[in-house]
């Protein structure tokens, strides 16, 4: 990274944000908005802005990461997603098209040391699925998954996806056993890192033998999940979209719901949804728990290598977390 990255990295959250909202702001002067304001909703990974203009209008603005993802990448997530919205069998925010046809633009502002993918989609609203979790919903959930993945076995692959055929799908360095990190990584957690690993580079291999990868959201949990009035589910947050396989997408799903304490009844209603329109898609059994425990791997690896200090902080517990999530899917 550079040292403007790095000094960038300093700064403090608000004022980190200020200069992205000022960057957001030159990439809306690429579409056709009138008088657009800029209301910030989550810095969390992306910078994420509520957009309203003066015919009252709502839209929504990401500025990527930088470095995380390829303009391949992030054209190809536009277009399945464009896709999908055309389609109308799972709701979705719809991308909207900039002046000169891009679904993707590119925005510099001096306070930003590197430009910044931005895209734009339409408002879509609804009650968070993380705030009720009632078995329906999350049957609901898993009817919209296998609603992505219908549409994902007719629709191209857009060239230049990453391929989800790595324990750690977003190209990161594995660190997580190196010495550096033997206090935090002890032997009882190394143990159950490792086993993950190996099982997951097993089932990797299965997966390839047996059926093309397809596009995934690979990020379905549930804080990307709306609940709309009529019973069914928005599913949003399509940042990280890849190539790969359902179960890969369902595991991490599986991952998020394993933190709960219904986590059997929960991990049931979303099967019993999936398989409203889709046959559940596991060819080993314990398939996708194995996928969801890989989760946990690349979560703990990437806490270890996070550039940004504020989310390095607390690695030790977080790491434990990862281990005993594991523990859980795997023994369970």
């Amino acid at each position: 990274m550079s040292a403007s990255g790095d000094a960038f990295l300093e700064l403090s959250s608000d004022q980190r944000t200020e200069r992205l909202r000022r960057l957001a702001a030159r990439a809306l002067e690429r579409y056709d908005l009138i008088a657009p304001t800029l209301t910030l909703i989550t810095d969390d990974w992306n910078c994420v802005f509520l957009v309203t203009t003066d015919d009252a209008e709502r839209s929504v603005l990401r500025v990527n990461r930088p470095r995380r993802r390829t303009r391949d990448e992030v054209e190809g997530e536009m277009a399945w997603l464009a896709s999908l919205a055309a389609d109308g069998s799972v709701q979705v925010p719809a991308p909207i098209v900039a002046r000169d046809g891009s679904l993707v633009v590119e925005a510099r502002h001096a306070g930003v040391p590197e430009s910044r993918m931005c895209v734009l989609f339409g408002w879509l609203g609804g009650a968070r699925l993380a705030d009720d979790m009632a078995p329906e919903h999350v049957a609901a959930l898993g009817e919209a998954i296998a609603g992505l993945h219908r549409h994902a076995r007719s629709f191209a692959l857009p060239p230049g996806m990453q391929v989800w055929d790595s324990p750690y799908p977003f190209r990161e360095a594995e660190v997580l056993f190196d010495q550096a990190h033997a206090t935090i990584v002890d032997d009882r957690i190394r143990g159950a890192f490792e086993r993950t690993r190996e099982l997951t580079v097993e089932a990797i291999e299965r997966l390839l033998a047996t059926e093309p990868p397809r596009m995934l959201h690979a990020d379905l949990h549930e804080d990307n999940v709306f609940v709309q009035s009529d019973g069914r589910v928005a599913i949003l947050d399509f940042d990280d979209a890849m190539a790969g396989w359902p179960v890969q997408d369902l595991s991490v799903t599986v991952w998020a719901l394993a933190a709960h304490p219904r986590f059997e009844l929960l991990e049931g209603a979303l099967r019993e949804g999936y398989e409203r329109l889709e046959p559940w898609p596991e060819r080993e059994p314990g398939e996708i728990r194995i996928f969801a425990a890989s989760r946990s791997l690349h979560m703990a690896n990437h806490t270890l290598q996070d550039p940004d200090p504020v989310s390095r902080e607390g690695a030790a517990e977080v790491v434990a977390g990862d281990a005993a999530t594991i523990e859980r899917l795997l023994t369970a």
